[in-house]
């Protein structure tokens, strides 16, 4: 049998037995209901007879103040009166309730005669009692006969003692209402009995039906289980059992089918994303590198815009206010003409340097600096630096110290590497104090990879760097504040210019230095070994 049939009997029969439990508890509930309802109206009978009783006691009392002549308000006599007959109207709706309540069963008919006939000969009791006292509390005088009449109007009503009418009528609804709360609470009892019993009685169906269900469906569920598991690890090739006429065979036959069609289209794949893979990896690799080379060119190419736009900015302004101050007004001396052409020939000049300089640069970021290398004695390129800027160190009356290693052969270009030494000079003869010494010390040592290196080290004893702004020295067109006070017209790219200079010779340029006590440059430059003796 299919596993859909054995579940549509199974909970055919978990419905049927849940119709039937809620057939007998909706009874049940009706029963408990109708009892509860008995109750509460038997109860508040007692409670309306019990008030009467009390008010008929309330007014006695009254009227017996009245008569040892204390004071009583009239209108709360009547207010009681009030209330006596509203309590008799309130017992009889109870009254006329209860009957109906209990209109199938004739067994409880003349309980309800006789509750009726009560509230009727007190209702006339009390409409007898409200009378005498109306007239007694209109006469001036009372006498004992009219006291006696008013007390028997109290007590009696055609020929019926009221205070035993009352205490029957109290007894009645006390039993009453013990009776229907005893019904009502047998009715719950029978209603949870039942309820449990329905309870226990499904619980019973379930756990048995749940056991045989998964008695029947653990098979064949481990075998889709395991058939999943070889199929999630990839075991394509792995069929599962068809042993049967149920829902799982017929899903183990689809699954098996798709494994099929699966491995099958798994080879496909595998050799159409080996190829994919093939193409992608070299189209990728070739797309790479041409956009690393655009990128490359690009960045150079808004740098050297950049900076041509920065540097060239200011001395083109210079040479033109010159220009325009001078043609401005009437005619000048010769000798203004003169000095007007003198700084716009100064001005030419330092626009010629930084646009070389520029260019250097531009050169090194596109791997073109043009490199004519040879065999050089460092300390020749050295001297030739140094004369570069005696000018300035005589300016300044200052003097340069010299430890030259005249065995330090390099091989690079000797207008670069001048090129190179003179900025480092300037720097260090532009920012030390009138009278100063520069030292320059040149040497050959051994590296730790025990290769030959020459050392030159420049020292100077000027304003020095702030320790936080070392990092930033060889960004082009930075200049610390110290600097632009002590030079205003740098344009910040010796440094970088340096260091380009030096990496064009494979060597390093490093920079020490100490805030108002100066400044050491050290360049490493590799030493050209030759068994060939180099002239002087």
């Amino acid at each position: 049998m299919m596993f859909k049939s054995r579940l549509f009997w199974a909970f055919s029969v978990l419905a049927i037995a849940s119709v039937i439990q809620g057939i007998l508890g909706g009874s049940i509930l009706q029963v408990v209901d109708q009892n509860i309802q008995r109750g509460r109206v038997a109860n508040e009978l007692l409670v309306g007879f019990i008030d009467l009783s009390a008010n008929k006691q309330r007014l006695r009392i009254l009227l017996s103040e009245e008569l040892l002549g204390g004071p009583v308000n009239p209108d709360e006599i009547a207010q009681i009166q009030k209330n006596m007959f509203s309590i008799l109207d309130q017992l009889d709706r109870l009254a006329k309730r209860a009957s109906a309540l209990y209109a199938n069963d004739r067994e409880m008919d003349a309980e309800h005669a006789a509750r009726a006939n009560a509230i009727e000969i007190l209702r006339k009791s009390v409409k007898t009692l409200q009378g005498n006292v109306n007239a007694l509390m209109g006469q001036p005088r009372r006498d004992a006969v009219e006291w006696r009449h008013i007390n028997q109007a109290f007590d009696m009503s055609d020929g019926l003692d009221m205070r035993t009418l009352l205490a029957e009528s109290i007894s009645r609804e006390k039993i009453a209402t013990a009776r229907d709360r005893a019904a009502a609470d047998a009715s719950l009892k029978l209603l949870n009995v039942i309820a449990i019993s329905a309870t226990i009685g499904l619980s019973l169906i379930a756990v048995v039906l749940a056991g045989y269900f998964s008695k029947a469906l653990r098979k064949p569920l481990q075998r889709i289980s395991n058939g999943a598991r070889e199929l999630e690890s990839g075991n394509l090739d792995y069929r599962i059992p068809e042993n049967s006429n149920d829902e799982f065979s017929e899903l183990a036959r689809s699954v098996n089918r798709m494994a099929r069609e699966l491995s099958r289209l798994r080879g496909q794949e595998i050799e159409a994303r080996e190829e994919l893979e093939r193409l992608v990896t070299q189209r990728t690799y070739e797309v790479q590198e041409a956009l690393h080379r655009l990128e490359k060119l690009d960045l150079r190419r808004r740098q050297m815009f950049a900076d041509i736009s920065h540097e060239l900015k200011t001395p083109t302004t210079a040479i033109r206010g010159e220009a325009e101050i001078t043609l401005r007004g009437k005619d000048k001396e010769i000798e203004e003409y003169k000095d007007t052409l003198v700084r716009i020939r100064d001005g030419a000049k330092h626009l010629g340097l930084v646009i070389e300089d520029m260019l250097t640069l531009a050169r090194s970021d596109i791997d073109s600096l043009a490199v004519d290398r040879s065999p050089l004695r460092l300390n020749e390129v050295l001297f030739e630096s140094m004369n570069q800027v005696m000018p300035t160190v005589h300016k300044k009356k200052m003097s340069l110290s010299t430890e030259l290693d005249t065995r330090a052969m390099v091989l690079g270009d000797r207008q670069r590497l001048t090129q190179l030494f003179v900025i480092l000079l300037d720097n260090a003869v532009q920012y030390s104090a009138q009278g100063s010494v520069v030292s320059v010390r040149c040497t050959e040592l051994q590296d730790a990879e025990g290769g030959r290196i020459a050392q030159v080290e420049i020292e100077d004893h000027g304003i020095g760097i702030p320790s936080e702004e070392l990092p930033r020295v060889w960004d082009r067109h930075f200049r610390s504040d110290n600097a632009k006070q002590a030079r205003p017209d740098g344009s910040g790219l010796g440094l970088p210019l340096a260091s380009a200079l030096a990496r064009a010779h494979f060597g390093s340029i490093e920079l020490r230095s100490t805030l108002n006590q100066g400044t050491t440059v050290r360049v490493v430059l590799p030493v050209f070994e030759s068994t060939l003796e180099v002239e002087v």
